[in-house]
């Protein structure tokens, strides 16, 4: 004889695939969150300092060469610090038509702690943030550094001898 229930003995092996398809999906959106969440969490810790500066120094040079213009190197710490981003915001942000109507060009440099980079030994660079300003053949017209304020750097942009 056989049972009859009304069970569909087919059932609980597709409830069982079913659970386990349930619990990847759970797992892979929790993977995403995570991810996600580190993402987000870095960006903030350590945005982007002066992300429209290059990063070229060569290639400044040769531009510089070209047309006779000006170089701003800005050294800042690889992993920013906040006189790093004091700089890049109310510093040069603020100066950035200044910067524009000197027809500078603009190069970064980020540079771990040690200061062992070889533009940072070139130019004998021992902490930051460091600005210099470069004739267009790489030698410094004038220097910066520290937490440098928008009307300190305005002035210094006029005449690199003032500070």
């Amino acid at each position: 004889m056989s049972q009859s229930n009304g069970a569909d003995p087919g059932a609980a092996p597709a409830r069982r695939d079913k659970a386990r398809l349930d619990r990847r999906v759970k797992i892979a959106f929790l993977a995403i969150t995570v991810v996600l969440a580190v993402l987000v969490w870095r960006l903030q810790v350590n945005p982007a300092v002066l992300p429209a500066w290059g990063q070229d120094m060569d290639k400044a040079r040769q531009e510089a060469r070209a047309g006779n213009r000006r170089v701003l190197l800005v050294f800042i710490h690889d992993r920013p610090s906040e006189d790093d981003r004091f700089v890049a915001t109310a510093t040069l942000a603020k100066n950035d038509s200044r910067i524009s109507a000197g027809r500078f060009l603009r190069v970064k440099e980020a540079v771990p702690s040690s200061m062992d980079k070889p533009l940072a030994k070139q130019y004998g660079v021992k902490v930051t943030p460091t600005i210099l300003m470069l004739d267009p053949n790489g030698r410094e017209l004038g220097r910066l550094s520290g937490r440098i304020g928008e009307s300190p750097f305005a002035d210094w942009l006029e005449d690199p001898n003032r500070r």
